[in-house]
This record gives C-alpha cells, structure tokens and sequence, in this order.
C-alpha cells in the first residue's frame, strides 16, 4: 500500500496556522502514520523560527527609506546623486 503525501504547500499552510478545522484534522491524522510528511513539516518549522528571528530586528518602517531603494535617477542628474 503506497502512502500518498501532503503537498508542500498545504504543509506550509498547516505551519503556519492556516488551515481550519476538518482540513487541519485530517493533515494532523496523516502525520501520526507519515513520518516523511512530518520531517518535512519540522524542516519547515525550523525554518519559520529563523525567518521570524531574523525579521524580529527589521523595522518596517526604516527599512523602506534606505537610500538603496530610491527611485532610479536619470543620467542627467547622476553629478547631483550621493550613493
């Protein structure tokens, strides 16, 4: 008997805490007897945790007045830029 897989994005989806009710039981029930599904699903964990480390330390808000993300200037006004 072949074990048919969760696809990785209703993984992803289980991760991060978007599935409702009968959909989220029945991906639960197919964790307990697939350990291949439920290695995936800590890999992903793993990697929500870090990505949420890393991203605690960034403010939004400054982040999109870096100067490296000024708008594109025309060659005219290139001896006027600051880089």
């Amino acid at each position: 008997m072949e074990i048919s897989h969760v696809p990785a994005e209703r993984l992803e989806h289980y991760a991060l805490a978007h599935l409702a009710g009968t959909e989220c039981a029945e991906l639960e029930a197919h964790l307990l007897s697939c350990s291949a599904c439920l290695e995936r699903l800590a890999g992903m964990d793993d990697y929500i945790a870090v990505m949420k480390t890393a991203l605690s330390g960034i403010s939004f808000e400054t982040a999109n007045t870096d100067s490296r993300y000024a708008p594109a200037v025309g060659a005219g006004d290139l001896e006027h830029a600051t880089l």
